[in-house]
């Protein structure tokens, strides 16, 4: 049947809905009128809602009674206590009832209680106590009307429809009531796991920053080292070759100073030889004084002449220092540019470096927090969503 497909859908596929059941009842399709229907547990179901039924239940005649032809004809015999009707319900209640109350025909009217856990069903006589009528309206959630006749009061009777409770086995039961709850502390524990994973990876990432970022100021520091130790060779360089380059210009002057020295010497003799052989041709004082003369200008000759070489010497000697002096100098000034140069290149790529490591470190850590942030949200929202259908 339906029914049973339906029950096995339910075990099999979402067993938690019996939880939800209140009751099962069955009771007679005449007094159910189908609602609209729609689809659960791929079967079709329909809503259901009461209605009122009147059912025939005799007309009376002269032939119910069994009398005999001779006695058939006379009224008082179908008077009480002489004849009467039982009618008599499923739980042995008796109602008794006198034929000169009835219209000759009888009827059961019944409507089915739907209001659990009021289940009944509520029925009384018609065509007793005659045909009068009345009309009884009531509301509860929607108004409802119903008319009476006659002593419809002295019929009222009540049954009550059994109503079967639905269980699941333990295990099921279990399984069910806390499927939700599990599967919110698989939603915790991972994103719990999740957000350690990511917090980690983001101090792997940072440290490895960190690395790189040292590894790069360290390696331009070296390179800062090297080019300032470079400057100061190539300084060291500059300074030695003005050293040799005035050496060379002072033994250059000082081999010249000699030389001409030799010259003036050499001169002078050959210039005291000449007077000599000069006055050796005259006689006395003539001579002497000749000689006397002679001698003092060329001695004061070959003096002025070493005073020049010395002068010269000395002058290009100093002009060698000054040679060095400026050499030194534009030495100094091009190792003093170069070392700053340095320097401020190593700062500079040095605080690039460091700011590249904080903003990465920054990005990164952000990153990871506002994936967290995410994942906690999303396990929240899990936890009220799993809440309601645990419900």
């Amino acid at each position: 049947s339906n029914l049973s497909a339906f029950l096995a859908i339910v075990d099999s596929t979402i067993p938690q809905f019996k939880q939800t059941i209140q009751a099962v009842f069955f009771a007679s399709d005449t007094l159910l009128a189908l609602a609209g229907s729609f689809t659960f547990g791929g079967v079709r179901c329909y809503g259901v809602n009461a209605t009122r039924k009147t059912i025939d239940l005799a007309t009376l005649d002269k032939s119910d009674f069994g009398y005999g032809a001779d006695y058939a004809d006379i009224a008082k015999l179908y008077t009480y206590p002489y004849s009467h009707i039982e009618i008599t319900d499923e739980n042995g209640e008796v109602d008794i009832i006198k034929v000169e109350d009835t219209s000759g025909k009888l009827k059961v009217s019944a409507l089915l209680s739907l209001a659990y856990p009021f289940v009944n069903v509520e029925a009384h006589l018609q065509g007793v106590g005659g045909n009068a009528s009345t009309t009884i309206t009531f509301k509860n959630v929607n108004e409802h009307s119903i008319t009476l006749t006659g002593k419809w009061y002295e019929t009222l009777r009540t049954w009550q429809v059994p109503t079967f409770a639905v269980v699941l086995n333990p295990a099921t039961e279990y399984d069910y009531s806390s499927y939700f709850d599990r599967a919110q502390a698989v939603v915790d524990y991972t994103a719990a796991q999740n957000n350690a994973n990511a917090s980690a990876d983001t101090l792997t990432a940072n440290a490895a920053l960190a690395t790189a970022a040292n590894s790069a100021i360290t390696a331009r520091s070296n390179q800062s080292a090297n080019e300032s130790a470079s400057n100061t060779v190539t300084y060291n360089d500059s300074v030695a070759t003005a050293a040799t380059t005035l050496n060379t210009i002072t033994a250059i002057s000082t081999i010249a100073a000699n030389q001409m020295q030799g010259s003036i010497s050499a001169q002078s003799g050959m210039a005291s030889s000449a007077v000599g052989a000069a006055a050796s041709a005259l006689n006395g004082d003539a001579i002497g004084a000749v000689s006397s003369i002679a001698n003092g200008i060329i001695g004061a000759a070959s003096t002025m002449a070493s005073v020049n070489v010395a002068n010269g010497q000395t002058s290009v000697q100093a002009s060698g220092a000054n040679v060095g002096t400026r050499a030194n100098a534009s030495a100094s000034d091009t190792k003093t540019n170069a070392d700053t140069a340095t320097q401020t290149s190593a700062a500079s790529d040095i605080a690039a470096s460091q700011n590249a490591l904080t903003s990465g470190t920054a990005a990164n850590s952000a990153a990871t927090q506002k994936a967290n942030a995410t994942r906690t949200a999303n396990a929240a929202q899990s936890a009220i969503d799993n809440g309601i259908s645990q419900a």
